[in-house]
């Protein structure tokens, strides 16, 4: 069960970063006059669009430190969540994101997302398991 918590955490914790991290830099490129190749449909503002990049990373590392005391409440959290950013950036992303289609895009954004979502409640069943015998 310790290696459910661990993985979990691990997850959450350097996909978060990595998320975090490139979003972030996303910003910064936009901002020196760069641009970033993903075209919102009815969104004419960046904000949008940086709080979409900005979102899940720290709702990930957020869900994470929540998860140590609240297992099942984080997990919701980051299931909830990995459909909320999926259904965004399906609908809100044009086509193509970097050579990627707007729905792999999707999976990848939110898959870490739902892996630790999913190990977390599988954590807090063991742990009600163990409780109960």
């Amino acid at each position: 069960m310790r290696r459910i918590r661990i993985g979990a955490s691990l997850i959450g914790i350097v996909f978060g970063l990595v998320y975090g991290a490139f979003g972030v830099f996303a910003m910064l490129v936009n901002s020196m006059g760069g641009g970033i190749s993903y075209q919102f449909h009815g969104f004419a503002g960046l904000r949008f669009q940086y709080l979409l990049l900005l979102f899940s990373p720290f709702s990930l590392i957020a869900a994470t430190m929540v998860a140590w005391k609240y297992e099942r409440i984080a997990g919701w959290w980051l299931i909830i969540g990995a459909v909320t950013v999926a259904i965004l950036i399906r609908f809100l992303v044009s086509p193509e994101i970097a050579c990627m289609s707007a729905a792999s895009a999707a999976a990848v954004c939110s898959l870490p997302m739902l892996v630790e979502g999913s190990l977390w409640l599988l954590y807090a069943a063991r742990v009600a398991r163990r409780m109960q015998s």
